[in-house]
């Protein structure tokens, strides 16, 4: 295949490592190198300046390594506030750690006498960059900040900023915090044309029928998508995608209620109408296919994974021009994509023998996903029948390393996997850890699982949560 050949793995090997003979780069030449490419590997000249107590450099590399791996996490934590320095550092750092602290809302309470105590660490009216921060903080403690003082942060963050402006965010949450429920309202929808974040917040913040004013809403703004940036585009379109897992989820549960109840349906009305979490998700689609086409990587990633996950609706051969796309921007992504295209049983593309060679090879590296690949072709039956167990002992031996994903995956083997006898308890209480720290992906797997148990099989549930989150070093 032409591919193989583009996305040499020696090439990869140059991205993963740096000899110590490489000269190193100050920080101004690594933000510009990250302003050509932000998926540049620079990881190795900044922790050369994180060595010699560069601030800025431990922002940076924070930013970098805050990743699925839970001892990322807390060495990213710890980047950050030694680069906040008490107020004496770089006073970014502080905000972005705030915004880890929403990522991973396990974190958030612990840490909340740190934040109060650091912001009087500082002055907020210091520089545009210090009023940012400060206001990132109060996206996430809004009960540590006086109405008067984020009033004045926001009209001086109107004046001072220049790049990644988001007034409109930060006075919906005011207004939220206040109850004043209709302004709230009406600067979140204006939000959603500046910062991503908005969209998970806005989606919160419209309650109990949420999955179905959202859609509603992006429907609407829809017709001005040239008007939202791409980053913003896939957050809608991947907020729609979980939408539609949850209200397929509620179809087929509704169908088996009915079932049971021996209601008839009109068939003829079932025969025109088509699901509603079928129309979603191709609302999903026109939001993320619109960022990929901005050339927005992770739109283009998100992509991808429409493609693997609807394979009747796309071609092997899409999939493999679409990760031409992508190696042009990140190689060691692509590779990983590479592999998984390869493992598409619906695909004309199929070869689960050559999927295992580019693993093998993966593995030699240390590629990120490589383990997280092997485990999926065994799941998937790549090498023979599917063997769940070889999955499961695959994510057993990551999720030791601290991998918040490895949980999400075990919940899916144990919930859905083929060959194996489901474990419904054990799947609820992974599923929730996974939830618990930051992945946002499993509500319609909490949802299917929650009716299926009994009082008894709750109880299960909780002693295997709690067990393991007192294993983990959180």
């Amino acid at each position: 295949m032409h591919l193989l050949t583009q996305i040499a793995l020696c090439m990869i090997v140059s991205l993963l490592f740096v000899t110590p003979c490489e000269a190193r780069q100050s920080i101004e030449q690594i933000r510009y190198e990250l302003f050509k490419n932000p998926q540049a590997h620079v990881i190795p000249d900044l922790q050369y300046l994180v060595e010699r107590g560069n601030a800025e450099a431990m922002h940076l590399l924070a930013s970098r390594i805050s990743n699925d791996l839970i001892p990322k996490r807390h060495e990213a934590i710890e980047l950050y506030i030694r680069s906040f320095d008490e107020g004496r550092g770089y006073i970014p750092s502080l905000g972005s750690l705030a915004v880890v602290m929403e990522q991973f809302p396990f974190h958030k309470e612990s840490y909340a006498a740190f934040f109060e105590q650091s912001l009087m660490q500082y002055s907020h009216a210091r520089d545009p960059d210090t009023v940012k921060s400060t206001l990132n903080v109060f996206l996430t403690y809004p009960e540590l900040f006086e109405t008067s003082d984020v009033d004045e942060l926001i009209k001086l963050h109107q004046r001072g900023c220049l790049n990644d402006c988001s007034p409109s965010l930060y006075k919906a949450v005011l207004a939220e915090h206040l109850g004043q429920i209709d302004i709230a309202n009406t600067w979140f929808r204006l939000a959603m044309y500046e910062d991503e974040r908005a969209v998970e917040r806005y989606y919160i913040f419209l309650g109990p029928d949420r999955n179905k004013t959202f859609p509603a809403f992006a429907r609407e703004i829809f017709a001005r998508i040239v008007d939202v940036p791409p980053i913003v585009a896939t957050q809608i379109g991947r907020q729609l995608d979980r939408i539609s897992d949850l209200r397929k989820t509620e179809e087929e549960i509704e169908k088996l209620t009915e079932a049971e109840s021996n209601i008839l349906s009109d068939a003829a009305d079932d025969a025109i109408a088509e699901p509603e979490s079928t129309l979603i998700r191709s609302e999903a689609y026109k939001w993320i296919s619109y960022a990929a086409r901005e050339k927005w990587l992770p739109a283009q990633i998100s992509l991808f994974n429409f493609m693997t996950s609807s394979p009747m609706s796309f071609t092997g051969q899409e999939a493999l021009e679409l990760i031409d796309e992508i190696n042009k921007s990140d190689p060691v992504k692509a590779t990983s994509l590479l592999a998984s295209a390869l493992m598409v049983t619906d695909w004309s593309t199929l070869d689960p023998a050559r999927a295992h060679q580019i693993i093998e090879q993966m593995l030699k590296i240390q590629h990120p996903d490589a383990l997280y690949l092997l485990a999926s072709l065994y799941s998937r039956g790549g090498l023979d029948e599917p063997d769940q167990e070889a999955a499961l002992s695959i994510y057993k031996r990551i999720a030791a390393q601290g991998s918040i994903t490895a949980y999400y995956r075990k919940a899916l083997i144990y919930a859905y996997g083929r060959g194996i006898c489901h474990d419904y308890p054990r799947a609820l209480a992974y599923a929730r850890i996974a939830s618990d720290l930051g992945t946002n992906r499993v509500g319609h797997i909490i949802l299917y699982l929650t009716q299926k148990l009994s009082d008894d099989d709750f109880a299960e549930v909780n002693e295997i949560y709690h067990r393991v989150i007192g294993e983990l070093n959180l």
